[in-house]
């Protein structure tokens, strides 16, 4: 498995365990989304059309639902970090 089908499964998972906070009521099997490396100009090492694809299925801004998303993994990585952290 590459590291592009990682990260596409795992915004999948993210995407619908919170599509209710999200507010997306289609995902149509998320069909179109991909996970790629971005345009060299572009300094990242992975680039989604998730936002994209789901806000247009669901009328919705595309901006606004990347910057949810954005806060969803932001705060599944705090949680991870902070059990890692103050584990015993």
């Amino acid at each position: 498995m590459n590291i592009f089908n990682t990260y596409l499964k795992k915004i999948k998972s993210s995407v619908l365990k919170n599509q209710k906070e999200l507010s997306i009521k289609n995902v149509d099997n998320f069909k179109g989304i991909v996970v790629e490396s971005p345009p060299l100009e572009f300094n990242f090492d992975l680039s989604s059309n998730v936002s994209l694809i789901l806000a247009k299925k669901n009328k919705m801004n595309p901006k606004m639902l990347a910057e949810n998303i954005k806060l969803i993994i932001l705060n599944i990585l705090f949680i991870v970090i902070f059990i890692y952290v103050y584990h015993d």
